[in-house]
């Protein structure tokens, strides 16, 4: 059934702002082109070079790129559900695994062609061999834990989060038996030498068979916000943080759950103080100095998953052992916490798997029938690029909101880079549509911009994208 739900009509929808920006960056390698030199990349080369592969393979068609990030949460979630099946028994592993892929948060990253849902993928093999190798002490599974969370990581550097959350339990553990100091030692060494080796050795090969091009992406993340005061920079973190348990508002029900079960062993101790040492990274974000995004706490999902489902195993053995009505009332009120945020944070998944759009399509045969190949192509959206088989210029390889908003992008940089490379047609998302404009027209010298277009360009047609108004403007 999840299978289905996540493969099913995966290309049905293809209005997604960031992931164009990903589809380019692996086609401008599939065509030979050099990252940092002919277009802008920020994601990890392992991503980059997945991508061409599948681009050298099936062509423009995102359907593959896409299952590239499907997959991996299947296969993640299950390894994740068996190993939980092994540790809390059948109706804690079948709850785990509906939580993470019915979650609001998961199921639409999962069927775009980003490298987040991938990271999941990895972060959760690497919470299930952690799991085995703190229940049976086995110092091999955490050899296996540091390989998968370094894969994770050559995915996108974000993965280093839950390993904090390792370091924090190796802390505690270090603090509460600090006379098995040796086998703490052991145990670290088992895990951090396979991390380093493939983070560090991995990242190395894979940035020389693509060159060193992270430089100007990474500094570009890094200066984004400097000029934001700590206060108000930590106030959005925090904000973002809390807007995690909009989709995951079913999540709070933990807290009362546990409540009314503090009475009862923990069946399982070393693996919740693992799930809680993650729970605790959450202390970084105020301190992070670029923006942050909900997808950001991705790797969240899976352990507030575990925790939700080992607090509901409880609550129901205890129904089922009638030990329930000493606390009777307790109950009636979780069951009506759960009730409501199941209620309120539906995550629409039906909606979602059913919904098409012909627009973007439409609109990128539209650019290959009125261009010629290899012609240069400026666009909001970097997905009709790649759908068009046209290059854009080298600053609009990733059209963003942060870019612009920042002044990396400008519409005086762009005009050069259109005279330079001799651009052919311009897409322009303008208002009158839903969803609103928020990129190209935000450029600080819009005016400026829009003025060089209809002097330079003829406006020939203002195509509906499924809403979205796009002025197509073509050098006579």
């Amino acid at each position: 059934m999840f299978v289905f739900l996540y493969i099913g009509n995966i290309s049905g929808w293809l209005m997604d702002d960031d992931e164009g920006a990903a589809f380019y960056e692996a086609w401008q390698l599939a065509e030979q082109k050099q990252a940092g030199v002919d277009f802008i990349a920020e994601n990890q080369p392992l991503f980059l070079i997945s991508g061409s592969q599948l681009i050298h393979l099936f062509g423009h068609d995102p359907t593959p790129l896409r299952l590239l990030s499907a997959l991996q949460v299947l296969v993640g979630t299950f390894l994740l559900a068996i190993v939980v099946y092994k540790l809390f028994g059948g109706l804690t592993a079948v709850l785990t695994l509906g939580f993470v892929l019915f979650s609001g948060l998961v199921y639409p990253q999962a069927r775009i062609f980003r490298p987040d849902a991938m990271m999941l993928g990895w972060e959760m093999a690497a919470l299930a061999a952690v799991f085995v190798a703190v229940k049976d002490r086995r110092d091999w599974w955490w050899s296996v834990a540091g390989a998968c969370y370094g894969t994770a990581i050559l995915w996108k550097l974000f993965g280093l989060i839950p390993v904090l959350g390792l370091i924090f339990y190796f802390i505690y553990w270090w603090y509460r038996d600090r006379a098995a100091w040796r086998s703490i030692i052991r145990s670290g060494l088992f895990f951090s030498l396979p991390f380093l080796l493939v983070a560090l050795v991995g990242s190395l090969l894979l940035y020389n068979q693509t060159g060193f091009y992270y430089a100007e992406a990474f500094t570009y993340h890094i200066q984004m916000e400097q000029n934001v005061g700590f206060f108000l920079r930590a106030g959005r973190n925090i904000l973002v943080l809390l807007l995690f348990f909009w989709p995951g508002l079913l999540f709070l029900a933990i807290a009362p759950l546990w409540f009314i079960n503090r009475h009862i062993a923990w069946s399982q101790p070393e693996i919740i103080r693992v799930l809680l040492a993650q729970v605790a990274t959450v202390i970084i974000f105020p301190f992070i100095t670029r923006p942050v995004h909900i997808r950001y706490f991705l790797y969240l999902v899976p352990v507030m998953a575990v925790l939700l489902a080992w607090q509901l195993t409880i609550m129901w053995t205890q129904i089922k052992k009638q030990t329930f009505y000493r606390e009777w009332y307790a109950y009636v009120f979780v069951v009506i916490v759960i009730g409501l945020t199941l209620w309120m944070s539906q995550p629409n998944l039906l909606e979602q798997f059913l919904r098409r759009e012909t627009g973007t399509i439409a609109l990128a045969n539209y650019v290959a029938m009125h261009t010629q190949s290899g012609d240069a192509v400026l666009s909001d959206y970097a997905t009709i690029n790649f759908l068009a088989d046209r290059p854009s210029v080298y600053e609009a390889s990733i059209i963003a909101g942060g870019q612009i908003e920042s002044g990396a992008v400008t519409g005086d940089r762009l005009i050069k880079s259109i005279e330079d490379r001799q651009v052919q047609m311009v897409l322009l998302h303008v208002e009158g549509g839903d969803p609103f404009p928020h990129q190209l027209v935000a450029l600080h010298d819009y005016n400026q911009f829009r003025t060089y277009l209809t002097d330079h360009f003829d406006l020939t047609e203002t195509f509906d994208r499924n809403g979205q108004m796009i002025e197509i403007f073509q050098r006579p």
